[in-house]
This record gives structure tokens, sequence and C-alpha cells, in this order.
């Protein structure tokens, strides 16, 4: 799969994470070919570019450098979850349902998978919503869990699992968390 190294990467090497940019889709080659194991997401990469432009998604990059090939994706989006299911005193002061900015999917390719890339893309999506909850009023952030590994990689990261009827559950991060997280003051020094 030599077309998504770059030139001063290759999958047997580890990414130096701090030389990795996440940007917009800028065109349809940076996530041609995408393979990140599962069919779901290879789906979507393959749609996302449509998705943009049908201002269905936002999606979102991960390039090593100036490469083009993207190492990676997310793909943001607007939802309404019943309050019900979410059952907190905050969610039900929601006339309509509890409005949600959606991780529609989270992708790395297989290569380059367990570097860090997807903790990566995930923190910079919750930055991206905790900007936008900045201006619109939002419940939180939302997204569906594929396995029992992504259910306890999003659980250390905030979320909360939501029971419903749906076969990857539901996982919830209230945006309060990521005001705490992104707008807490920074630690003092001690002396």
């Amino acid at each position: 799969m030599s077309f998504i190294k770059s030139k001063s990467t290759t999958a047997n090497q580890p990414l130096d994470l701090g030389l990795l940019r996440v940007i917009p889709l800028a065109s349809k080659a940076c996530l041609e070919r995408f393979d990140c194991g599962d069919g779901d997401i290879n789906s979507l990469a393959s749609k996302a570019h449509k998705w943009m432009e049908r201002n269905r998604a936002r999606i979102f990059t991960a390039h090593e450098g100036e490469a083009v090939w993207g190492l990676g994706f997310y793909s943001l989006s607007i939802m309404v979850e019943d309050k019900r299911k979410i059952a907190t005193p905050q969610a039900q002061a929601y006339d309509f349902g509890a409005p949600l900015i959606y991780i529609d999917a989270i992708g790395v390719r297989s290569p380059y998978q367990r570097q860090g890339i997807g903790r990566m893309l995930l923190i910079d999506a919750l930055k991206r919503a905790h900007s936008v909850s900045k201006n619109v009023a939002v419940y939180g952030v939302a997204l569906r869990s594929l396995n029992e590994r992504t259910t306890k990689f999003y659980k250390d990261h905030g979320f909360g699992e939501i029971k419903d009827d749906g076969q990857c559950p539901l996982m919830v991060v209230p945006i309060w968390t990521l005001q705490d997280l992104f707008e807490a003051p920074p630690p003092t020094g001690t002396g």
C-alpha cells in the first residue's frame, strides 16, 4: 500500500504526531482507497467529498506535513436525539429533543492505526464542537461506537453510554464537560 506512504514515513515507522495536521477535506484524493478495516467507515470515506458538497457533514482529515493523502478522518454533523433517551435534567430543557454535534465516523488507515491518530482526531473534533457551542446551543457531542474496544476508548475520553435500541451504542459527552476541559484556567506553578 505504498500509495499512502509519504516520503518521510512508512507504515512500519512510528509517526511523529507533532508533524500531523488536521484540516478540512481538501479533495477526493485525500481519502482515495481509504481502508480502516470497517466497511461502514470505508463507505463513508468514499462519500465524504459528496457529503461536504451537499452540506450533509463537514469532513476533516489528518495529514503528515504537506502530504496529500489523509492518514485518517472524521465527519461532523448535527442531529437531534430524543431527550427521554438521555434522561438528564439538562436534556429535558429542550422542547424538541436534545441537539447534538454528531461524530458520524472516525477512521484511520489500517497501517497507521494504534499510533495516536484516532485520539488526535477525536480531540480535534471535540475542540471544534466546543467552538461551535460558543455560538450555537447544543446539549453535547454524540457518536455510535462500533465495538467494545471503541466503547472503552470513548468512555476513557468522557463519553457516557446511552441505552437505546441501536445495534451500536449511542455515546454522549455533555457540552459542559468540554467547557470544563477547554476553558479551564491553566495550572499555576507552585512555589
